[in-house]
């Protein structure tokens, strides 16, 4: 029987390994002295040892080459951060390596920076290394993002989640899954509804004054007509759309929208 005195033995836990994604420049630019002081004083900061391990490819000492020790560290690493900083074309492109092996990722980028729009919808820490204030604040930010970015992966959106989910979707309504079908529907159908719900009563159509221009010697004279009435064209008045809809409930068997059934609320 063993000593119940006697200590555990250690469990060594191996630190969170975080590759950094960022804009490196050559030694004695602005963009090299800004990486820097962004790493060492954001970056390492927020994410310190002996919990975390932070590396940039610059700075490894790997007999790989540089684009192999890349690849490989965004695959093999717990965590991503990307510094959009300046739109370096390298940046992206292991952006778009980690999105597709899907490692957590957080977004990082100076003051002032605009965000393309395939990532605008992830959420963006912003610094501005002439603040102390604002490096602290992205030091907390960058330390809480990490975490919730490792605690729930599941909640990661790229550009590549919504095709992911559309292809396991095509997959098995081929496969013959009725009920995947019938899913795929109802929402179309819920979505469809609450876009007739949202649509303007245009009763009366609009009015447009009509008007032209005559020019005599050098003068111009501006001439306006009658008002006329148009025909306002809204999704509602489209047959297309009405018929889309009659075939989608027909085919879910679900009740017509009533203007008076307020059982769904929209919430804008």
């Amino acid at each position: 029987m063993s000593d119940p005195s006697a200590a555990a033995p250690e469990i060594a836990s191996r630190p969170t390994q975080v590759f950094v994604a960022s804009p490196i420049g050559s030694p004695g630019t602005d963009v090299h002295r800004e990486a820097l002081t962004t790493l060492d004083y954001i970056i390492r900061k927020a994410l310190a040892p002996p919990t975390w391990h932070v590396l940039r490819a610059d700075l490894e000492s790997s007999p790989d080459s540089i684009g192999q020790g890349v690849v490989r560290r965004i695959i093999e690493s717990d965590l991503i951060v990307v510094d959009l900083t300046n739109h370096n074309p390298n940046v992206f492109y292991e952006l778009a390596i980690a999105h597709c092996y899907r490692r957590p990722v957080v977004l990082i980028a100076t003051v002032g920076t605009s965000i393309p729009f395939d990532v605008a919808d992830q959420r963006t820490i912003f610094y501005d290394l002439t603040s102390p204030k604002s490096v602290y604040a992205a030091q907390d930010q960058l330390l809480e993002a990490a975490k919730v970015a490792l605690d729930n992966p599941e909640l990661l959106v790229t550009p590549l989640t919504n095709m992911q989910r559309l292809s396991e979707i095509t997959t098995k309504i081929e496969s013959g899954d009725s009920d995947q079908l019938t899913r795929v529907l109802e929402d179309v159908a819920s979505r469809l509804s609450r876009i007739e719900r949202r649509l303007p009563d245009r009763t009366t159509p609009p009015e447009i004054v009509t008007g032209w221009v005559s020019r005599e010697g050098g003068s111009a004279t501006v001439h306006v007509g009658e008002p006329i009435r148009a025909r306002a064209t809204t999704l509602s008045d489209d047959t297309e759309v009405q018929e889309l809809l009659k075939s989608l409930r027909n085919a879910i068997g679900a009740p017509k929208n009533d203007e008076n059934d307020d059982t769904e609320t929209d919430k804008d």
